[in-house]
């Protein structure tokens, strides 16, 4: 049996998102962003290059840029 400690360390990240949008760091349009760039990076890292374009890409990781600006740890 996993401690609490462990759990939460071995979260995935549709956890972490859903529990951050409940809590209204931010809103569920955000969350919905953060899934979509969840998913090109998933299919990227699975080497499914059919399923995603350079646009989509690019947007992920300006995404991904401007939410460590704005959500800084």
């Amino acid at each position: 049996m996993l401690k609490k400690e462990e759990k939460e360390r071995n979260r995935n990240i549709h956890d972490l998102n859903s529990d951050l949008a409940k809590k209204g760091i931010y809103n569920n349009l955000k969350k919905k962003q953060i899934e979509f760039w969840t998913g090109v990076r998933n299919e990227a890292a699975h080497g499914h290059e059919d399923k995603y374009n350079s646009q989509q890409v690019e947007e992920m990781l300006n995404g991904v840029r401007q939410f460590i600006i704005d959500f800084p740890a």
